[in-house]
């Protein structure tokens, strides 16, 4: 009789401590993605950096159009190996 209402209080103990720890990992996971958002959207509510000046850090000097430029300097590859004569 008294194992079953110990292991009834063991259970309903591990019961509550796993629901405080459920409850306390989504408080701090809540807390990490509002900090999160905040940090990515921020910049974008305040007006951020103006397209053209993206364009200019994402792209090379030339812009989009030199992407599809030919390249004026092609790499040929790796030389041949030159053939043993045996």
């Amino acid at each position: 009789m008294w194992l079953r209402r110990v292991l009834a209080a063991e259970r309903a103990a591990y019961q509550r401590g796993r629901a405080a720890g459920m409850d306390n990992g989504r408080a701090a996971a809540d807390r990490e993605h509002a900090e999160a958002w905040k940090a990515a959207a921020s910049p974008i509510a305040r007006g951020g950096p103006a397209h053209a000046q993206l364009d200019r850090l994402r792209y090379p000097p030339g812009g989009r159009e030199s992407w599809i430029l030919p390249d004026p300097d092609p790499d040929p590859g790796p030389a041949p190996e030159p053939e043993l004569e045996i």
